[in-house]
């Protein structure tokens, strides 16, 4: 899906409150994880609605390294479209 050009990509995620840089697979990676961990919260099994909300700080680290993988994903499909677009003419 991202090619062999994000092979050694590294992008900045906050773990244990410092700034690491990580490849983007470990990346995916962390992130599904903690995505499906945080749905075993006591708080979000008692009440479903919360989990719609990011208010605890590992919470708010979580949604602010999704928001970066998910800002990178969005400039490289920008990207390629616009080279697909170049070839076209």
């Amino acid at each position: 899906m991202f090619g062999s050009e994000c092979a050694d990509l590294k992008l900045k995620q906050r773990v244990n409150g410092t700034d690491v840089r990580m490849n983007l697979g470990e990346v995916i990676i962390q992130q599904m994880e903690q995505s499906n961990l945080r749905m075993f919260h006591l708080h979000n099994i008692l009440i479903p609605e919360l989990a719609t909300y990011y208010y605890s700080p590992s919470d708010r680290v979580l949604a602010q390294n999704q928001d970066q993988m998910r800002d990178y994903i969005r400039e490289l499909i920008r990207i390629r479209r616009a080279s697909m677009d170049v070839r076209k003419d």
